[in-house]
């Protein structure tokens, strides 16, 4: 059995022709849309479970990169968000909704990337360092403790 698969149109879809299609359609607010009409608006294949992992790790990116592309320009140019609904597709993210969801989702990430910060500059191999560094390192992790603090702040927060 041949597992390879030929992929369409080179894993680059045209994104113009795909948001044009996508508005045309015109998904209701609470409309689920199904992982398998993005795939077919994108002219990308599915996974398969018996594909070769290299051109399986190529689709997931390419799918990855198509959605992302997708999704940003439904955004900004039809003010039209997207968001994930788990184990069922996409759908369309509510105006009443979208600040909420927008700040929860800027606070989720930055939440995350503040505590790898932390994790980095506690765990430094200070053997070396002269007094300056140890006061950079000190201030560095008094900055990101202020960051850390704004956002526990803000989860206590009615958006």
């Amino acid at each position: 059995m041949d597992t390879n698969v030929e992929f369409k149109n080179d894993l680059k879809p045209d994104i113009d022709e795909a948001v044009s299609a996508f508005i045309e359609r015109g998904f209701s607010i609470d409309e689920i849309i199904s992982h398998g009409y993005i795939f077919e608006l994108l002219g990308l294949p599915q996974p398969q479970g018996d594909m070769p992992y290299e051109q399986a790790k190529t689709l997931e990116l390419a799918i990855l990169d198509a959605k992302t592309r997708l999704f940003h320009r439904l955004l900004m140019d039809h003010d039209v968000a997207i968001r994930s609904v788990h184990g069922e597709g996409y759908t369309r993210v509510r105006p009443d909704e979208q600040v909420c969801w927008s700040l929860e989702a800027w606070r989720d990430r930055v939440a995350k990337e503040n505590s790898k910060a932390k994790r980095r500059l506690k765990h430094i191999n200070t053997t070396a360092f002269t007094s300056g560094d140890h006061k950079k390192q000190t201030d560095a992790l008094a900055k990101v403790g202020q960051l850390s603090s704004l956002v526990r702040r803000s989860k206590k927060r009615d958006w």
